[in-house]
C-alpha cells in the first residue's frame, strides 16, 4: 500500500521484464504493452500470477509464462530465458502464441486476432495457425473481438 518503488541504482535495464501480471485486471489496457515497448528493444517478456493465500481470488497460472527448455531442469529454463524463448498466456488452458524459426503460431486461438506492433491485425483460423514469415520485429499478442490481450509471444 505505500511506495515501493525500485529505489536501488541501475546502469541498466534488466533483459527481462514482467509484463503481464495478475494485476492487469482490463485486459483492453494497452499500459503494459506500452511498457515492454519503452524498457529495452530486445526485453523478453514475462508473465506472473500473484498467488499468496487459498483465500484469494487469484489462482496460480493467471497469467502462465512459457519457456521452451532444452531440458526440464533450472538451467533448461534459466537457459530458454536467457534465449528469448518465451511466451505468455491467460491461463494455462488458454490460447498460446509461440514463435518458432521464421513463424509464429498460434494454438488454440481460433476466432482470435493476430496483432503487431505496426497495428494490423489479422484472423486466426483454426486450433494451430501459421503466420509466415513471422511479425519483426517486436512482440506480437492475440486479442479477442473485444480487444483483450489473451496471449503475447
Amino acid at each position: 500500500a505505500g511506495d515501493c518503488a525500485w529505489l536501488m541504482p541501475m546502469t541498466g535495464r534488466p533483459p527481462l521484464a514482467e509484463v503481464w501480471h495478475s494485476g492487469w485486471w482490463d485486459r483492453t489496457w494497452g499500459a503494459p504493452l506500452a511498457w515492454l515497448l519503452a524498457w529495452a528493444p530486445d526485453a523478453v517478456a514475462v508473465g506472473g500470477s500473484d498467488f499468496h493465500r487459498l483465500s484469494d481470488s487469484e489462482r496460480p497460472g493467471r497469467p502462465t509464462t512459457w519457456v521452451a527448455a532444452a531440458e526440464p531442469s533450472v538451467a533448461g529454463i534459466l537457459d530458454g530465458l536467457r534465449a528469448g524463448r518465451t511466451a505468455i498466456g491467460a491461463d494455462p488452458d488458454g490460447p498460446v502464441l509461440l514463435r518458432v524459426e521464421d513463424r509464429v503460431v498460434a494454438v488454440d486461438a481460433d476466432g482470435t486476432l493476430l496483432v503487431d506492433l505496426t497495428g494490423r491485425r489479422r484472423p486466426v483460423h483454426g486450433d494451430r495457425a501459421e503466420f509466415v514469415p513471422a511479425p519483426d520485429p517486436g512482440p506480437v499478442w492475440l486479442e479477442d473481438g473485444d480487444a483483450r490481450i489473451l496471449a503475447i509471444t
